[in-house]
């Protein structure tokens, strides 16, 4: 499977700890202006996640897509990276795209283009590698500090069976 991700849900996971399993996992790929945004512009502000992100894509772990010539979005509906993220997105061959972005997130459900949170791709992650419940539940309190409550607690419930059903 192979997923788009943008700089938020990027930099999340890998201050979380949870970048290299979701790269050994998925075939990751990031938009060269990520990589640009979190590698290049965080070493300089020396963010430690920087080196990470740069480590895996060094190491062939994390893809970086390279620019869309003729991006087939209107540049003033979004800024750089979500404008890559959404040209890349429309061109398919991604599974989801993952971000934390409500408005990218509702931009790209309007486009009919499958997009996720962070949360949702470690629960993915658990399935993919058949991991127990409770290891899963572990890897979501790890991405916790860095997302919403509601999102932890969602996907919490949906692991432990207990999630609400209509």
């Amino acid at each position: 499977m192979k997923i788009l991700v943008d700089a938020d849900a990027i930099i999340k996971l890998t201050k979380a700890g949870l970048k290299e399993i979701v790269v050994t996992t998925f075939i990751t790929v990031i938009p060269r202006v990520v990589e640009q945004e979190v590698v290049r512009e965080g070493k300089l502000a020396g963010f430690h996640d920087a080196v990470q992100v740069g480590d895996n894509i060094d190491l062939g772990r994390l893809e970086v897509a390279e620019p869309i010539a003729d991006e087939p979005v209107q540049a003033a509906l979004f800024h750089c990276g979500d404008r890559a993220i959404v040209s890349h997105a429309l061109l398919g061959g991604f599974a989801a795209v993952v971000t934390d972005d409500s408005a990218l997130l509702h931009r790209l459900k309007q486009l009919g283009v499958s997009a996720t949170v962070p949360a949702a791709i470690v629960v993915a992650v658990g399935r993919r590698r058949k991991l127990p419940s409770a290891e899963v539940v572990h890897l979501l309190d790890l991405l916790a500090p860095h997302i919403s409550r509601d999102e932890y607690t969602t996907y919490q419930l949906l692991v432990e069976g207990r999630y609400p059903r209509k």
